[in-house]
């Protein structure tokens, strides 16, 4: 409720970024993982398995999927 965006970046060039930024291209991309809702959430995760969480945040997938 504190945000409307998210802006992760996980290698992408300054350029292509600010393209975006700036309504030039448009964005796209989904989550390679889930984002745990809580720390509790991320402590009761057993770490031999992917996305296990009860109740993530965003689950693995979540993102901008253009049209």
């Amino acid at each position: 409720d504190k945000a409307s965006v998210i802006l992760a970046n996980f290698g992408a060039g300054d350029d292509a970024v600010l393209d975006v930024l700036l309504g030039r291209a448009v964005a796209r991309g989904t989550e390679p993982f889930e984002l745990p809702r809580s720390m509790a959430a991320v402590e009761a995760q057993d770490p031999g398995l992917p996305d296990d969480s009860a109740d993530p945040l965003y689950p693995r997938g979540a993102g901008i999927v253009p049209r």
